[in-house]
């Protein structure tokens, strides 16, 4: 049975995001466009055989002793291997899919961590028969695609090469005890469409990174996604703290379109940065740009230039760093998020700058916006909206501290909105008060009498609207202070844990010293009834992951056993980077005086998942959590509920309301059976997006596909277009529209 929603659309501007970009970047776009050139030349005119592997021997022999320019095709199944492959130059070497033709180590084959950490500036300091592929130096046009490719977490990485430039496309790389790509001088390569899932660790003290790249030039890096299922900073070993990307020394690359869901997202501490482009990012934690004195300053060419990013932690960028530009970026943070700075620099020494930062939307900046320890000149931060809200310690900071050495001459505060709700703040920490502050409006700011703030004719805040997509296949969609989408960050299906281990299921009571990994957290005897253990000595950000296995989608009651001698403490239940609780502890008189609290009901999908508990403020005790199913997600449970689809009895293929919209669409999209209502959806740009319903994402009964025809299906017949999905991570279903011919669209509902 297949309901089908039809609607037009036509998008002649499907270039706008290009365009907006600007030709400030067009001399260095054009220097790796024509390095690129050569790079795809070569890997036509010396492809030679064409090579078909069943067999981990045969895989061997075809990689190290093939011809250059062969093409292996790796049928599906899993390879493990002995020792590092060495290709050659041109070949592609493709599996049947990431999921269906996976290369690990063989289990004799383990080398520990000798030559951990690299010292970041030698290759020779490396241990380069740590990684599944060890590239000849000076390799050009391999191709790497269509595999996963595993660590077991005792590998230090999958792909070492030194001066190399690649392809590495639609690859799970997984368990790397140190960095997933290790390079050193990698250039005119593009690395997209990977999931980089536990791909690096945390050595001696030292972070790798999914990707750690020294001394990289002119590289493209798209639509990867960095997953950290076991994220636990200061702990030695796989799977730990690690960066997403990487770098000393990276010029005139773009990373864009990414979803980083690890800390830091970007680390970028040293020298000789420049002509590098972020732009359309998903970035969960920190930015690191810190160079001493701040890095280069000759010229104009910008070392950063970070746009259309969308950003959720409130200590975002590290400084300083000179010469850079970041504008029209969404900085929206939670008000329980408030201990960081947006750009915060530690470091004492003195730097020119400059930064221009303009026509960004910043929500809640904790500290602040901009806390410089050391002397920073040239800071410009003009025709911005700032809104600032009381948060949870609440912060009273000035939103910006400068050193008071400062050349605040050179400081421009100028054409900005700020407005601060449910308390005031200072616009400054006590130094710059003789910057150029002008023509801001300054609602809730409290220091306005240290400063005159004249009134210009320029415009005041954004001088355009903020729309753009970012992340994976531009997961969210930003339309100036709405966000839609949602980031999947869940661990995937991983063979290299069994999936029985400490799997909980749900419906039922969690034990909380049953953590699969934790942060900070110590265990006691406790008195409660049943006996056992409790968790405790709870801090701010200490967490505990629970792996479950639920048996049926739909929304769950959840009760937990909670103690505390201390007032104000609470923690969040998180599914990825989702806050789906929060949850208060009461003060019950003493640590081992126990009480109950209820969550409201929360929506989980069936299959395996994590959740986390993290502490927002800590002291208090937790025993256990009970997940009880109060209403499964399902067509016949909508329609029976009386706050809801209210049409008992009725079928799918009903319409009751004669709006033109069958039953079954109605519940698809969360619309009201009962009165005539339109589907919701958005048109940015050249996508467009539906809204699926609140109970209907989580029913595994229920796809959604968008199928296209230029004249209806009359002669041209419908097409599927989009695949059909369940994603309950997802709250929308979107399409990007070409350009041309005109054609029309259908959202299709499959049950």
């Amino acid at each position: 049975m297949n309901f089908t929603a039809n609607f037009e659309c036509q998008h002649p501007n499907s270039g706008l995001i290009r365009q907006k970009r600007g030709c400030r970047n067009l001399l260095w776009r054009q220097s790796a466009i024509a390095l690129l050139a050569p790079l795809l030349v070569s890997a036509v005119e010396l492809q030679a055989a064409t090579v078909n592997v069943s067999d981990t021997g045969a895989l061997v022999n075809a990689v190290n002793n093939g011809a250059a320019g062969d093409t292996i095709n790796v049928a599906a199944g899993t390879y493990l291997i002995a020792a590092p492959l060495s290709p050659k130059n041109n070949m592609i070497i493709q599996g049947a899919g990431a999921g269906s033709t996976t290369l690990a180590p063989d289990p004799s084959w383990d080398p520990g961590r000798a030559g951990l950490p690299d010292d970041g500036v030698n290759w020779t300091t490396a241990n380069r028969g740590a990684f599944l592929f060890d590239l000849p130096n000076n390799t050009t046009g391999l191709v790497i695609r269509n595999l996963t490719l595993s660590g077991k977490n005792r590998l230090h990485g999958v792909v070492f090469g030194v001066d190399v430039s690649l392809e590495l496309a639609n690859l799970i790389i997984r368990n790397c005890i140190w960095s997933g790509i290790r390079g050193f001088g990698l250039s005119t390569s593009n690395i997209h469409d990977t999931i980089f899932y536990n791909a690096g660790g945390k050595v001696n003290g030292v972070d790798g990174g999914a990707m750690y790249l020294s001394y990289s030039t002119g590289n493209r890096i798209w639509n990867n996604r960095f997953i950290n299922s076991g994220y636990a900073q200061g702990t030695d070993g796989p799977n730990q703290n690690f960066y997403g990307i990487k770098t000393r020394e990276m010029r005139f690359s773009r990373i864009h379109n990414n979803t980083f869901g690890v800390g830091f997202s970007l680390e970028f501490p040293f020298e000789s940065d420049w002509g590098n482009e972020i732009d359309h990012n998903y970035l969960y934690y920190t930015a690191s740009l810190p160079k001493y004195a701040g890095g280069i300053t000759s010229g104009n060419l910008r070392t950063f230039w970070f746009h259309h990013n969308y950003w959720k932690s409130s200590y975002a960028i590290e400084f300083p760093r000179n010469y850079i530009e970041i504008d029209h970026n969404l900085f929206d943070f939670d008000t329980g998020d408030d201990g960081g700075n947006l750009i915060s620099s530690f470091a004492s020494e003195d730097s020119p700058g400059w930064v221009r930062m303009h026509n960004n939307r910043i929500k809640n900046p904790g500290r602040g916006i901009a806390w410089l320890n050391g002397r920073y000149d040239n800071f410009s931060f003009y025709n911005n909206h700032v809104i600032a809200n009381e948060t949870m310690t609440p912060r009273t900071e000035g939103l910006f501290g400068f050193n008071g050495t400062t050349d605040f001459s050179t400081v421009a505060i100028k054409d900005n909105i700020f407005e601060c709700f449910g308390i005031t703040r200072p616009l400054l920490r006590g130094n710059g008060y003789n910057s150029v502050i002008q023509n801001n409006t300054l609602n809730g700011i409290s220091d306005t009498g240290f400063y005159s703030n004249p009134t210009t004719s320029d415009t005041r805040g954004p001088t355009s609207p903020l729309v753009f997509t970012c992340g994976v296949n531009g997961e969210y969609s930003v339309n100036e202070w709405t966000i839609s989408g949602s980031p999947i960050f869940d661990p995937i299906a991983d063979p290299d844990i069994d999936p029985g281990i400490g799997v909980q299921p749900i419906p039922g009571t969690i034990e909380t010293e049953s953590y699969s990994s934790m942060y900070g957290i110590q265990t006691e005897t406790t008195t409660d009834i049943g006996g056992g253990l409790n968790v405790g000595y709870t801090d701010n950000e200490d967490w505990m992951d629970y792996r479950l296995n639920v048996a049926t989608a739909g929304t769950y009651g959840i009760v937990f056993r909670v103690a505390s001698e201390n007032s104000n403490t609470r923690f969040q239940l998180k599914r990825g980077y989702t806050v789906m609780a929060n949850v208060n502890v009461p003060n019950t008189g003493a640590w081992q005086n126990w009480q109950t609290v209820t969550t409201p009901g929360i929506q989980l999908p069936a299959g395996l998942q994590t959740l986390r508990i993290y502490v927002r403020a800590g002291g208090f005790n937790v025993n256990w959590m009970k997940f009880t199913l109060t209403t499964a997600s399902s067509y016949t449970n909508w329609a029976n509920d009386p706050l809801k689809g209210n049409i008992p009895g009725k079928a799918p293929e009903g319409d009751e309301d004669n709006d033109g919209h069958l039953n079954l669409m109605e519940y698809a999209l969360g619309l009201n059976p009962n009165l005539p209502d339109r589907p919701l959806n958005t048109v940015v740009g050249n996508v467009i997006t539906y809204t699926k319903g609140m109970d209907a994402k989580f029913d595994p009964a229920i796809s959604y596909i968008i199928e296209k025809s230029t004249d209806l299906g009359r002669v041209d017949p419908w097409t599927q277009v989009t695949a059909p999905e369940y994603n309950p991570d997802s709250p929308l279903v979107s399409y990007t529209v070409p350009s041309s011919p005109r054609i029309f669209l259908r959202l299709k509902v499959r049950p």
